[in-house]
């Protein structure tokens, strides 16, 4: 399994690297630890830094401010392996340095180097910041090119149970997302809470004369129930202790409510692949979930 760590040195970058221990990783795991300076590098100045790096050379040449960002950039990255390295020992770990925009060169990186995870602190901007300015985690969670693991910095201790939530829906969506968590590496006792949506019907914005059928109830309950039967049984086969609700609400709202009531360590939640437009209208239930929960959120591709 390949992990690209994305860490700045904050609180939060140390908590991703501390939630590692929670993500169920495999104890070969390839852990990437990626610092990015915010930077604007021309073409040719890149190419230096990659060579440098490739060849073992951690000396930055460029004037200036530029310098001292790179350096400051390797000075934490250094630090980032070192803590990874601690906390995950089995794996092999390596580091990386780059200049940029953060979000796009991890999402860079992380198609080069065909990542299966990105693991990445949230920093907490409240809701209208975010809409002014975006995030880095919110940004991975609309383009990363592979799933993306959001990391809330913990409000509390826990206990030595792992609780895992996953939301679920009657797609392939949710079989990726049972698959993901079924593959991983749990300790013993680790707790799973299914958790499925019946969306209240909504009757389309449509001209009278189109005739847009809407779902029949019965059927939406059926497939809902028979999407919890079929992860249920996947995910107790490999010893995890699966409960499941089934509730008609709004997702986000059932999730997140979910989480806080069964004090979650983990959401686990499918990425649907909505466009450009839909994300700017409705926004996406994975955005929406890993912006708002108050634990760490995966978003599974």
């Amino acid at each position: 399994m390949r992990v690209l760590l994305a860490y700045d040195g904050s609180p939060h970058g140390d908590a991703a690297i501390d939630d590692l221990k929670n993500a169920g990783l495999p104890a070969d795991a390839e852990i990437r630890v990626l610092t990015v300076a915010d930077v604007i590098l021309l073409p040719e100045m890149a190419a230096a830094i990659s060579s440098r790096v490739a060849s073992g050379d951690a000396r930055f040449v460029h004037p200036g401010p530029i310098q001292e960002a790179l350096g400051q950039a390797q000075t934490v990255a250094e630090q980032g392996l070192r803590r990874v390295q601690a906390a995950h020992p089995t794996g092999t770990v390596n580091v990386e340095v780059a200049g940029g925009s953060p979000s796009w060169e991890i999402v860079e990186r992380a198609q080069r180097d065909e990542a299966d995870l990105i693991v990445v602190g949230s920093h907490g901007r409240g809701a209208f910041m975010r809409m002014l300015l975006g995030s880095v985690s919110q940004r991975l969670v609309h383009y990363g090119p592979c799933s993306v693991r959001v990391v809330h910095k913990p409000k509390r201790a826990r206990d030595e149970t792992l609780r895992l939530l996953l939301a679920l829906d009657a797609s392939l969506a949710a079989d990726q997302v049972v698959q993901a968590v079924a593959s991983r590496a749990w300790p013993e006792g680790t707790a799973v809470r299914l958790v499925h949506a019946l969306v209240p019907p909504v009757f389309p914005v449509a001209p009278p004369m189109i005739d847009v059928p809407l779902p029949d109830p019965r059927q939406v309950i059926e497939e809902g129930r028979a999407t919890l039967e079929r992860a249920e049984a996947a995910l107790s086969s490999v010893g995890l202790e699966v409960t499941a609700a089934m509730e008609e609400a709004d997702p986000k709202r059932l999730i997140l409510s979910q989480a806080d009531i069964w004090d979650a360590d983990c959401i686990f939640v499918g990425a649907r692949g909505l466009t450009r437009m839909e994300r700017f209208l409705v926004g996406s239930v994975s955005a929406a979930v890993a912006a708002g929960a108050e634990c760490s959120v995966e978003v599974v591709r």
